[in-house]
């Protein structure tokens, strides 16, 4: 067998392994889209939202996430091309970036269900009056205590609302950002990889064009 059968055997099971590793980033990336959508449509139905299945989605993203960035690690392991490299940060950072956002949202959707859970179930003051016999002192005392209660957990829920909405504008803000910069990355290095280009092609030329005067 000839040095440049072999080097060319070398050359094909590379690409080979680079493309299977390619497609699976692609599937473990469809997984991910899908936990990610699940978890959307349940969040949209709060009315009939079961929160325990709620969490056991979280954990199947936070599964799929990790077997996506573990797939990416060796498959951009395997890439020479910088140019190709970056591509292929990008195409994980939104996914990874998608990802972390359903999963804050949903960390802070979870707090807040559970406080208008509590709310719900905390027993009315006008309730304790009907079932108790009490001092006016008493109930007075029992009616500003749920009151105060109730207050402080609507205003709880309503900062964590507001803290909510801050962190996804700020993580829209650096995903913006972050694509922004990969993007300009990208342009800089095909850029700075035309002149090479361009002179390998003219060597290529001329190599062809002093072997056909050789021939002549």
């Amino acid at each position: 067998m000839s040095v440049n059968t072999e080097g060319e055997r070398s050359v094909d099971d590379t690409m080979n392994a680079i493309k299977k590793q390619k497609t699976l980033r692609a599937t473990a990336k469809a997984g991910l889209t899908r936990r990610y959508n699940e978890l959307k449509q349940l969040m949209e139905h709060p009315g009939t939202i079961d929160i325990e299945k709620v969490k056991d989605k979280r954990i199947g993203l936070e599964k799929a996430l990790k077997e996506l960035e573990s797939i990416h690690q060796e498959y951009v392991g395997m890439l020479n091309e910088v140019e190709d490299k970056e591509e292929a940060e990008a195409y994980f950072t939104l996914a990874d970036n998608s990802a972390k956002e359903a999963l804050m949202e949903l960390d802070i959707y979870v707090q807040t269900h559970t406080i208008q859970e509590i709310l719900e179930n905390t027993v009315n003051p006008e309730d304790s009056l009907s079932r108790v016999s009490v001092t006016s002192s008493t109930t007075s005392s029992a009616k500003a205590c749920v009151a105060a209660r109730k207050a402080g957990l609507l205003a709880k829920a309503a900062t964590m609302e507001r803290q909510r909405e801050t962190e996804l504008a700020e993580l829209k803000l650096r995903q913006e950002k972050e694509k922004l910069n990969l993007d300009t990355e990208i342009a800089m290095a095909t850029a700075e990889g035309r002149p090479y280009a361009e002179i390998d092609t003219q060597t290529s030329d001329t190599q062809t064009s002093d072997k056909r005067e050789t021939v002549t």
